[in-house]
């Protein structure tokens, strides 16, 4: 392969940069790229900065950023507002000619004023998810798909637990998982998102915090001792159960199961915005009587019920 070299020199005041050593007035960086196959050394470019050589730059925005470190969603870059703890993306604007700042937290807002976003993190497979750890405890995400127009929030809790930061890591299977720190009673535990899954069998779909799972002979108990002396749900075989740990952490099964998933439930909920209809003011302010509900649900078992606030 041939290898591009670029020498950089950046002339600069021995007080620029916090962390200079004293009298060295020069930085020299040195960049390779690989680009194709050559049978002789490949040319040298050497590109100088100096203040003279440098556009003046004009600004794009005015709006600050907080502590998070922002991330790329392709062409577009989220970042934590620095004071209303809101979510933005900053992108260029071809009618503007220019970079344009919009805030995608104005379609939950419930969900961020006044608390702040510790962390950003991005999960492109097999969903493009933008994750955010807010100082509520909560883990919030946004599917997020620019071009297409896309951003839908969802906000996830843990049951005893709040969460204190969150990242993705590309595993082996090609996709990518949240791993959170959740702080659980003082205990701090590394816990992973595994709610991405699509199980072929019922038996092997898991919906619980803080779950382990037994995958082997037939037994008739298993032992979680995080979840000592608490009610648990089990899927034993694709029985779902309601079981009380010992004070150990020991769970008795009343049948033998081969695979086994144990865990503290969780109460999948989803909350529909106001009702908008195609008049004046949208209709509000008139009486509505909603009398049938469709939904449209992929790969789901046991209860689905709809009811209204308080109901």
């Amino acid at each position: 392969m041939t290898r591009m070299k670029y020498t950089v020199s950046v002339a600069m005041s021995p007080l620029a940069v916090l962390g200079c050593v004293p009298g060295v007035a020069e930085v020299r960086l040195t960049v390779i790229v690989q680009l194709a196959p050559a049978a002789s050394d490949p040319p040298v470019n050497v590109i100088t900065f100096e203040p003279a050589s440098i556009p003046a730059l004009m600004p794009q925005s005015f709006v600050g950023a907080g502590n998070a470190q922002p991330v790329m969603v392709d062409s577009v870059a989220l970042f934590a507002a620095a004071r209303s703890g809101h979510l933005r993306e900053i992108g260029f604007d071809i009618s503007a000619d220019g970079y344009a700042s919009g805030d995608l937290s104005l379609r939950a807002s419930h969900l961020f004023d006044g608390y702040d976003l510790r962390d950003i993190s991005l999960t492109r497979s097999p969903h493009q998810i933008a994750w955010t750890t807010s100082t509520s405890g909560n883990l919030l995400g946004i599917t997020y798909l620019p071009r297409e127009g896309v951003g839908g929030w969802h906000r996830h809790t843990i049951a005893g637990g709040v969460f204190e930061s969150a990242t993705s890591i590309y595993e082996a299977d090609g996709t990518e998982r949240v791993y959170a720190v959740v702080n659980r009673g003082g205990v701090r535990y590394v816990m992973r998102m595994d709610a991405t899954r699509r199980e072929e069998t019922l038996g092997a779909t898991v919906f619980l915090d803080y779950h382990s799972t037994y995958s082997g002979a037939p037994t008739l108990s298993v032992t979680a001792s995080w979840l000592a002396g608490q009610e648990v749900s089990v899927l034993a075989d694709g029985v779902l159960l309601t079981l009380t740990a010992s004070a150990t952490g020991v769970i008795v099964l009343p049948k033998a199961a081969s695979l086994v998933h144990v865990g503290l439930p969780i109460d999948a909920v989803l909350t529909t915005l106001p009702m908008a209809l195609q008049i004046e003011g949208y209709g509000q302010g008139q009486p509505k009587n909603v009398g049938r509900v469709w939904a449209r649900l992929d790969r789901t078992a046991g209860d689905f019920r709809v009811y209204q606030d308080g109901g």
